[in-house]
């Protein structure tokens, strides 16, 4: 089968604007009529063949306008916050969940050849694009079709432009010199495989930069109002739990993450930027004191990681949560997330929410005074709020069975305004910048 490679002709636009999309967060574009199931239509499927759709991923599909797919998830009933909720059944089981990480190898393995990859809720289904360069797909199809078996319901489809153009346009955004602005602006930065384009997210006021990009980058390029912005229980004693509220000179204003072990102690990790000076300062939980900021141990303005730590309390490797799943878990392993992972969140402001799709793993931004490159973006697809000042430091986590978690990474913020988004880092990242291990096994001295 030979692979069209038809694309759009870039065409400057008359006048550059930013199209403002700050309470759906996408921009709304044209797309086919689709018959959108409702839940109760929806069956249980029993074999998949891979599913060639010759038309490239240039214009977001259905699955991915905001209004269609708020109505779609609105037809099932409502869970719990750490639930399954019916539309991500199909993805968030154990057969899923693997099959997805045999994609995720399949596309590292011909990284030259696949553009990237988006799950498609209406079609319940994991859409893999393939570059535009390629002119057989069909032994690529033959190795997903052999990855995934009956497990996952697979489309391929050409992407619109290459991969390596948009990581062309995402390096200039990185250097920060492309506008007179750059070096002090707030910006977000992913791609989407769903219509091949770099989706950047900047400040509501800044139409002179927006004009910038758009003039230099055309349609390779989706522009977003919504400048990304760090997120900041309450009484958390000794042992001290990962997701209490936190926060220095007692104003509890950021999210404790997890317990790490170092040197033969045990520490809490947290975001770098919730400090209040980057120095020796005691951190407290409400009124209860939780520890000193560890200077060797905060890698601000570097990286967005540090650790708190006393001689005198002690930090249980243990994660707040939210009733009535458990008012807490337990750690016991953890893992980098991996594209299409559903992994939760535990903040102290918005608690603990489940149901997030890993969107994308190398989101790059930057935020007040840090910038970011290859992170984690995570993604709640009915829109529900995961996230909000105050969250920063929260973990993110995968529920295990008997009320346990494996750590993935550490909320920083998401995109202003888009309070359904985290942007996360990973935990191979935390480990590496902090020279400290997760703390997934009991110590000697107490039953945490």
């Amino acid at each position: 089968m030979k692979l069209s490679t038809r694309r759009k002709q870039a065409r400057p636009p008359k006048r550059i604007r930013l199209w403002l999309v700050v309470v759906a967060g996408f921009m709304l574009v044209a797309a086919p009529v689709f018959a959108m199931p409702s839940g109760e239509e929806l069956g249980q499927s029993v074999s998949w063949s891979i599913e060639w759709v010759a038309d490239p991923a240039c214009v977001r599909p259905p699955s991915r306008d905001p209004a269609a797919l708020r109505a779609y998830t609105a037809t099932f009933p409502e869970v719990g916050p750490e639930d399954t909720p019916g539309w991500l059944e199909w993805l968030a089981n154990d057969a899923a969940q693997a099959a997805v990480q045999r994609i995720n190898d399949v596309s590292a393995r011909h990284a030259d050849s696949i553009f990237g990859s988006y799950s498609d809720h209406f079609l319940q289904a994991i859409v893999v694009t393939i570059e535009p360069g390629v002119v057989n797909p069909q032994p690529l199809l033959a190795e997903l079709e052999r990855a995934t078996g009956a497990d996952l319901k697979v489309i391929a489809r050409p992407a619109c432009r290459s991969r390596a153009e948009l990581e062309m346009a995402r390096e200039v955004l990185i250097a920060r010199n492309w506008h007179p602005r750059a070096q002090s602006l707030n910006w977000g930065a992913y791609i989407d495989a769903s219509n091949s384009r770099l989706v950047v997210d900047l400040p509501i006021d800044a139409t002179d930069e927006a004009a910038t990009l758009q003039a230099r980058f055309g349609e390779a390029i989706e522009l977003r109002a919504n400048a990304p912005q760090h997120h900041d229980r309450w009484n958390d004693g000794s042992p001290h739990y990962g997701g209490a509220a936190i926060g220095a000179l007692n104003n509890s204003f950021c999210t404790a993450g997890f317990a790490m072990d170092l040197n033969g102690g045990r520490w809490m990790v947290t975001a770098a930027h919730c400090s209040v000076d980057y120095q020796s300062t005691s951190w407290y939980s409400g009124s209860k004191y939780y520890g000193v900021e560890l200077t060797q141990h905060n890698k601000f303005p570097n990286y967005d990681v540090m650790l708190i730590g006393s001689g005198i309390e002690t930090y249980a490797r243990i994660i707040h949560t939210t009733p009535p799943a458990g008012h807490t878990r337990l750690v016991t392993a953890k893992a980098n997330p991996q594209l299409h992972n559903i992994v939760c969140i535990s903040g102290k402001v918005s608690e603990a929410h489940c149901a997030i799709e890993v969107v994308d793993n190398a989101w790059s931004g930057c935020m007040d005074f840090m910038c970011y490159t290859g992170e984690s973006l995570g993604f709640r697809a009915d829109f529900a709020t995961i996230a909000q000042p105050g969250d920063s430091g929260a973990p993110i986590y995968q529920q295990l069975p008997s009320n346990k978690a494996r750590i993935l990474g550490m909320h920083v913020g998401s995109p202003y305004f888009l309070v359904y988004y985290t942007v996360f880092l990973k935990v191979s990242k935390i480990e590496y910048w902090t020279n400290a291990q997760v703390a997934i096994t009991c110590c000697t001295d107490t039953s945490w």
